[in-house]
């Protein structure tokens, strides 16, 4: 599945909290990633910063993925659950 990620706000990315691979699909653009239960504020500190064409697996952190772009443009993800 693609999802697209508006700037300024962080949008949920996965549901299943323990089988999943989420890749950064932006050529050019790193997003911001936190993992909470709730949707953290805009200015949240985040967990983790992936760089274009990177991701993040179940494996490095479990639970509900929030992502935003770093920077001033949309970015797509894929992620795959399962």
């Amino acid at each position: 599945m693609v999802k697209q990620l508006p700037i300024n706000i962080y949008t949920q990315i996965n549901t299943d909290e323990a089988n999943y691979l989420i890749q950064n699909r932006d050529t050019s653009h790193a997003m911001k990633i936190i993992v909470a239960d709730t949707q953290p504020a805009p200015g949240s500190e985040f967990d983790f910063r992936i760089k274009p064409y990177c991701g993040i697996s179940s494996n490095q952190a479990t639970g509900i993925i929030w992502g935003m772009p770093d920077g001033k443009a949309a970015i797509t993800v894929g992620i795959v659950e399962g």
